[in-house]
């Protein structure tokens, strides 16, 4: 079931910020109010900066997630702006500095997609991406804020830390274990692969985990991933594609066949550049159907 709508191209980038940015709503329990309607961005290139994926950057000290909210909002307002207007939550988690972006309909969903963004990449782009996919669906959607720190001095959540985080948040949606798709893309789909392998060994949350454009650098195989679902995806003309394009991408697969996970579906777009997989609706489909399929228990 292809989304009604998908968004706008993302207007070039530039320094501009939101003027007058409202007082964002952060609470734990609650979250953010509605503001006017805006044309949504599409997802550019990860990463935003122009430079390649940060395989190597330093795992962050806890911060201020207020002032994280602020400064991701100002930095992608077209974004933010989408967001509240599509009734999304913006929650602040004391505990590790980081926030989350929720989805308000259905209330209680039966399953979720938990997205995770690329290096100096953004949540707000990542919700606005994936919204008209989970909205056609009826899945709500999270996507995490875990980069606590951009340009040179990139910090990220540490895996468990991270990992903790979704497990808490699932949790609170009332989501079944096995009933979420976890997604990430660039930098997030390297992480993707260790938060599988600690789900595994832990709570088994995660259904379904769809790696966008970003390989693990793992080459032995890991017993603790056997059973895991995969769907990987790669860009044939990646401008990253030493880090992660389709041989990359290809490995990982091999890797996790080894490992005893099931790849349900290597999907490629021969002309995609790097970011392109969620303004290819066939393709986000085809990873939607196997999604289903394992919602439904098949």
């Amino acid at each position: 079931m292809p989304p009604a709508a998908l968004p706008s191209r993302w207007l070039p980038r530039g320094r501009a910020r939101l003027a007058g940015l409202a007082l964002l709503a952060v609470a734990t329990t609650a979250g953010a109010g509605c503001a006017g309607a805006s044309t949504a961005p599409a997802r550019p290139a990860d990463p935003a900066s122009g430079t390649a994926p940060h395989p190597s950057a330093s795992r962050a000290p806890l911060s201020d997630p207020a002032a994280l909210i602020r400064r991701v909002a100002a930095r992608y307002p077209v974004g933010y702006r989408f967001a509240l207007a599509h009734g999304a939550q913006v929650l602040a988690d004391p505990a590790t500095g980081g926030f989350t972006v929720h989805s308000t309909r259905p209330a209680r969903p039966g399953a979720l997609i938990v997205v995770l963004h690329g290096h100096n990449s953004n949540t707000f782009r990542e919700w606005t991406a994936w919204e008209p996919y989970a909205a056609a669906h009826g899945y709500g959607l999270v996507t995490v804020e875990w980069q606590l720190r951009f340009g040179r001095d990139t910090s990220f959540l540490d895996p468990q830390t991270l990992y903790d985080l979704i497990v808490r948040t699932v949790r609170a949606e009332g989501v079944a274990p096995g009933h979420v798709l976890l997604h990430g893309f660039s930098q997030g789909s390297h992480e993707v692969f260790g938060l599988t392998q600690l789900d595994r060994a832990g709570a088994r949350i995660v259904g379904l985990t769809l790696a966008e454009s970003g390989g693990t650098r793992n080459t032995t195989p890991v017993a603790s991933l056997a059973g895991s679902r995969w769907v990987l995806y790669c860009a044939g003309r990646d401008q990253y594609a030493y880090l992660t394009g389709c041989g990359r991408m290809r490995q990982s697969a091999a890797f996790l066949r080894a490992s005893g996970a099931r790849v349900d579906r290597f999907l490629v777009n021969p002309t995609g550049r790097h970011g392109s997989l969620l303004y290819d609706p066939p393709l986000v489909e085809s990873a939607l159907a196997d999604f289903a399929t394992i919602l439904a228990g098949r």
